[in-house]
């Protein structure tokens, strides 16, 4: 088996555990729903009955985000077993799966997917082979949102060299540029909010503004390209599938 292989066959042992705890409870889905409401919040369809899709789900903490507000169609796809299964448990509709695999499959169209911490863990060819997938499963006028460790920040050099799995590193720049690649246009790519839950993700928030704002200035003055100042750990993209 490949190490790959080997690491994400117990991911939640190896890497979950470490960031989140061993034990998952209904207090962690609660917490991780109000804040991925706070972040990816403004992304979500007007329309409840929409089919969304979450590649690479892991625990099930954006799906059940989605379940929350109301999103009946919503689905994830999860290779690893164990955190597939805690998923499941709650009554999260996810697939144990390969996502290049499911991809594969021919389907209904999809009006948005979420690739969320996936991307690193590919090659540079599966990564484009993957995002030429999507494209091809969202409807016309669908969106992809896509978010990957910052390794143009200082903020963001941890998480994208803290895994042993990731494979690949994103700037702003490159990862506009590989959505543009495999189809997508109208893309908007900026730095994801930094932010928790009740009062102290307000704080971090408020705090992050300000303190990113005395960074960015004199960086403004270098470069014209609002790519060059992302400074937030985490770069967010959406691209549309043209009409």
């Amino acid at each position: 088996m490949s190490y790959r292989g080997r690491i994400l066959s117990r991911y939640k042992g190896v890497q979950m555990d470490h960031l989140l705890g061993e034990e998952i409870t209904q207090e962690s889905y609660e917490l991780h729903a109000r804040t991925l409401k706070r972040k990816l919040g403004h992304l979500l369809p007007t329309d409840r009955e929409a089919r969304i899709l979450d590649l690479g789900c892991g625990l099930g903490f954006l799906l059940y985000m989605l379940k929350k507000q109301g999103y009946s169609q919503a689905m994830g796809v999860e290779i690893n077993q164990e955190q597939a299964r805690i998923a499941q448990s709650l009554d999260l509709k996810v697939t144990e799966e390969d996502v290049m695999a499911f991809m594969e499959k021919d389907r209904e169209k999809f009006h948005l997917i979420f690739i969320n911490h996936l991307l690193e863990h590919l090659t540079k060819d599966e990564a484009v082979g993957l995002l030429e997938k999507a494209f091809f499963a969202l409807e016309r006028g669908g969106r992809i949102v896509v978010t990957v460790p910052n390794a143009a920040s200082p903020f963001g050099l941890s998480l994208a060299f803290g895994d042993f799995t990731h494979e690949i590193f994103f700037s702003p720049t490159s990862l506009r540029e590989v959505l543009s690649l495999t189809g997508f246009t109208s893309i908007e790519v900026q730095g994801e909010k930094v932010t928790g839950p009740g009062w102290k993700g307000i704080a971090k928030s408020v705090l992050w503004t300000g303190f990113s704002f005395l960074l960015k200035s004199p960086l403004m003055l270098v470069s014209r390209d609002p790519s060059f100042y992302v400074l937030e750990p985490v770069i967010l993209a959406t691209g549309v599938k043209g009409e």
